[in-house]
């Protein structure tokens, strides 16, 4: 019985995540990819936007975008969404290592999986850098659940979890602010942990600084999160209302 849940439960992830939908977005992230791997640097001018010509351009996804150039290069359309599935697979993975984790049984964790996996799909159908956020947000969870049940060293895969997150997608705040809460909550629990706690957690917000244009990448994406954009889907509110909202409640 294990075993087809199992089978069961990766042929739905395939079957889900390998679908495709061509987003706006792509022909830039892969344009801007392929300048780098071509001139061997980042462009410091976007050379494309002539109303803004000349100013300093902080593009704070060069690392997503520098994979899907090589995955362009390597395999075409085909490589994009190879790519594309292997970090979807690879975050649901972790969100049922996780609740293995939390001691629920494995039949319980495939049906969990499968449950929640209608709600997920909408953000994973897109070859976008946000795809990234959705595997380091899953491994943030995953570092924190090993570390709240004492196995501290785990928080030593934050710095580099960060470092790469933040070269990837803005979605690093919310990473950075979920680790930064749990650190105080559990501090305030467990105060005699603090060594084990805060040495790592310093170096991953040091690590943070580790891009192309230190604290002027994360004051950029401070200033953009702030901001009100209902000209973005993804941040308008979630209705509650609607099926993924009730999903969610």
């Amino acid at each position: 019985l294990r075993a087809s849940l199992l089978i069961l439960v990766i042929s739905a992830v395939l079957l889900g995540v390998t679908r495709t939908v061509v987003d706006p977005d792509l022909w830039g992230h892969l344009r801007f990819g392929l300048d780098t791997l071509h001139n061997g640097y980042l462009t410091p001018q976007d050379p494309y936007a002539y109303t803004t010509a000349g100013q300093v351009w902080i593009n704070h996804e060069w690392l997503a975008e520098l994979l899907f150039a090589l995955a362009w290069r390597a395999a075409g359309n085909p490589g994009l969404i190879l790519l594309k599935v292997s970090v979807e697979v690879l975050t649901l993975a972790l969100a049922f290592l996780i609740l293995l984790r939390h001691r629920v049984e494995p039949l319980w964790a495939c049906l969990y999986v499968l449950l929640f996996l209608p709600a997920m799909l909408p953000s994973m159908w897109t070859v976008r850098p946000q795809m990234f956020t959705n595997l380091m947000f899953a491994l943030m969870l995953f570092i924190i659940v090993m570390a709240d049940r004492g196995h501290y060293g785990w928080l030593w895969a934050a710095p580099p979890a960060l470092c790469f997150w933040v070269n990837t997608h803005g979605g690093v705040l919310a990473g950075t602010a979920v680790m930064l809460i749990w650190a105080a909550v559990h501090l305030l629990f467990h105060p005699r942990s603090w060594k084990k706690v805060l040495t790592p957690l310093v170096v991953a917000l040091i690590a943070t600084l580790v891009n192309p244009y230190g604290v002027g990448l994360l004051s950029f994406l401070m200033r953009t999160a702030i901001g009100t954009r209902p000209e973005i889907a993804e941040w308008a509110p979630l209705q509650i209302q609607s099926p993924l909202g009730l999903l969610y409640l």
